[in-house]
């Protein structure tokens, strides 16, 4: 009943509130997203200019949906903003207490983030279709339960050296690989074959192990977004 009273906006002590909107119609992600990136950064840009370094362009030659390079400059407020390199400018938001460290990348003067970050989670691979999920992560300590990477209630996590493969409907399905606590980088990479339900990790660009499971995924990309990192002195 609008007519039955005024906006109510606020009224918390300590807490704040700016830049109120209201719209007649559901936006969609994209134009959320595009709200986003200009209210946290004060770069002007709008989507990240596609990468050209050795390492960039291989990835980009195999077409990732999303692809957070993780280097932005961050500090708050005025750069909050992760921003996708993949060409569909799927913008992300750095954790509040992230901080930026030196990258993983062999001659590469970019950056990595300490912490981690949050992406866009509904164009990620759904339901049992195939997917690789691929970073570079590196730890100076084991950790146990902690997961690196999720979707949809999809996750990558770390127990105590181990990398493991979770899901929200059956908790942990399989062993993928290590996770050397030696504070160094390390390449890792898990696919998945829907039809086969194969699950492989790779570490290092080396398979490690490879499972075949009893039954498929059932991933909800809309469920939430992407969730990267969040571990202190472990950084992505």
């Amino acid at each position: 009943e609008p007519a039955g009273g005024g906006l109510s906006m606020g009224g918390q002590p300590g807490s704040s509130l700016d830049e109120v909107a209201i719209y007649p119609t559901a936006l969609s992600e994209a134009s959320i997203d595009a709200h986003w990136t200009p209210g946290g950064s004060s770069s002007g840009v709008s989507c990240a200019s596609k990468p050209t370094g050795p390492y960039a362009s291989s990835v980009l030659a195999s077409s990732p949906t999303v692809y957070y390079r993780l280097g932005d400059p961050i500090s708050y407020p005025t750069a909050r903003v992760a921003f996708d390199s993949s060409g569909h400018c799927r913008n992300g938001a750095y954790y509040t207490a992230s901080r930026s460290v030196p990258g993983a990348l062999a001659g590469d003067p970019g950056r990595a983030v300490e912490w981690g970050a949050t992406g866009a989670g509904t164009s990620l691979p759904g339901g049992n279709s195939d997917r690789t999920i691929e970073f570079w992560y590196k730890t100076p300590r084991p950790v146990c339960c902690y997961i690196i990477l999720g979707y949809g209630g999809f996750g990558i996590y770390e127990n105590n050296g181990s990398l493991g493969v979770s899901t929200s409907q059956r908790g942990t399905i399989a062993g993928v690989g290590k996770t050397p606590a030696d504070g160094d980088w390390h390449l890792y990479d898990i696919t998945y074959q829907g039809a086969k339900r194969r699950l492989a990790g790779y570490l290092d660009g080396r398979l490690y192990t490879a499972v075949t499971l009893s039954s498929g995924l059932a991933t909800e990309p809309a469920g939430g977004g992407l969730s990267m990192g969040g571990q202190p002195g472990s950084s992505l």
